[in-house]
């Protein structure tokens, strides 16, 4: 069975991609593409925007499913309110950031199995630039799912990762897969290591999980969350 690696390479070469064509549409260096190409671990984390970059599923790259290709929704499905005659967005000044149906838990972790885009969410290009965010297909919209971070976030909020930022900071939330599991939580930098905090202040339910330094690297950061919808 082929690795993940060796997918991204293969639909790389279809297209007659060089490894630095590869990086410039998903916003890396042409040396990040060679690592996930070599399956170093610590690269997965590129997986989502470079199957936006191939138009493909999530899915197909990691476990090697149905190759479907798939379009997230354009400008043209935003209708101004207050428009003209059914007047569409500006792609200068809209931007779709596309939808997966994950859901990154807040408690124990979620499983992850297919990954598939179901729509785009519409965000102004110039609060995108205003937060120093990259392109919108370097973006993933996602769920949050229980309720260890609140008060911070609460279950079923909408959240966005931004997958090029997997480079842990001390006290940043973030989306991590651990043994194919799906987690939202704080990393704290310690000189023993880093910890997996949860935000709830019930300790007994959601205690601190420490990641010795030696064992980090192999830690799938898959994004920092970035923003987070809510109600008022």
């Amino acid at each position: 069975m082929k690795t993940l690696g060796e997918r991204v390479k293969e639909e790389r070469k279809k297209r007659r991609w060089s490894q630095a064509d590869l990086g410039v549409k998903v916003g890396v260096s042409q040396a990040a593409i060679s690592e996930i190409e070599r399956d170093v671990p610590k690269s997965s984390g590129l997986v989502i925007p470079i199957a936006k970059a191939f138009k493909v599923d999530v899915s197909y790259l990691t476990d090697g499913k149905e190759n479907i290709s798939r379009q997230v929704a354009d400008n043209s499905d935003i209708v101004i309110i207050g428009g003209q005659n059914g007047e569409v967005a500006d792609p200068k000044e809209y931007v779709m950031i596309p939808r997966y149906d994950v859901r990154g838990s807040c408690g124990e972790g979620i499983d992850v199995n297919e990954v598939t885009i179901v729509d785009g969410m519409p965000m102004p290009v110039a609060w995108l630039r205003a937060q120093n965010l990259p392109e919108a297909h370097l973006l993933a919209v996602i769920e949050a799912s229980g309720d260890s971070m609140q008060p911070t976030i609460e279950d079923g909020q909408t959240l966005i990762v931004n997958t090029v930022d997997i480079e842990p900071k001390s006290t940043k939330i973030y989306l991590i897969c651990i043994d194919g599991k799906l987690f939202i939580k704080r990393l704290i930098y310690t000189p023993n290591g880093w910890i997996m905090r949860s935000d709830n202040p019930n300790k007994s339910n959601y205690p601190d999980f420490v990641i010795e330094n030696e064992k980090f690297s192999s830690i799938d950061i898959q994004g920092r969350v970035v923003w987070k919808s809510g109600m008022l």
